[in-house]
């Protein structure tokens, strides 16, 4: 039984910049009970992720491959923002180096929560470490 986690003060609509891995599932699974709305891309030939059908994910977008399609993956990434309106993009795996390039020229991708609300730790810190993965998540260079 998992333990009851506190309900965040001010909660986030997370993307998850991919959801094929067991870390993005288990991810997914803190965020939504801190109270946080969880969405997911999923590249084109993946029909059918790890996320896909998780109560926990509100909505999977399909997007192209980034490494066969950079600009196509990052649009993709912008409509899932604008559809959403996502506050906080969290890249899962290579997905940083698109993204964080991307984000040199596009103000409007938020790899960081808004600065009127909680900092990124503090957002990482409302999930609770319940997987090996998670482990390392205080670490994360925000």
């Amino acid at each position: 039984m998992r333990s009851r986690q506190p309900r965040a003060e001010h909660p986030f609509n997370i993307l998850l910049s991919n959801g094929r891995f067991p870390v993005s599932l288990d991810l997914a699974r803190q965020f939504r009970l801190a109270g946080h709305r969880v969405y997911v891309v999923g590249e084109d030939p993946m029909h059918y992720h790890v996320c896909k059908f998780s109560k926990d994910v509100k909505h999977s977008y399909r997007v192209p491959v980034p490494r066969e399609n950079p600009d196509g993956y990052v649009e993709g990434i912008m409509r899932a923002i604008q559809d959403a309106n996502i506050d906080i993009v969290i890249p899962m795996h290579e997905e940083i180096f698109y993204l964080a390039e991307a984000s040199q020229t596009n103000p409007e991708l938020p790899l960081h929560p808004p600065d009127n609300t909680a900092s990124p730790p503090r957002v990482l810190a409302q999930v609770s470490v319940s997987s090996p993965h998670l482990a390392q998540i205080h670490v994360l260079p925000f």
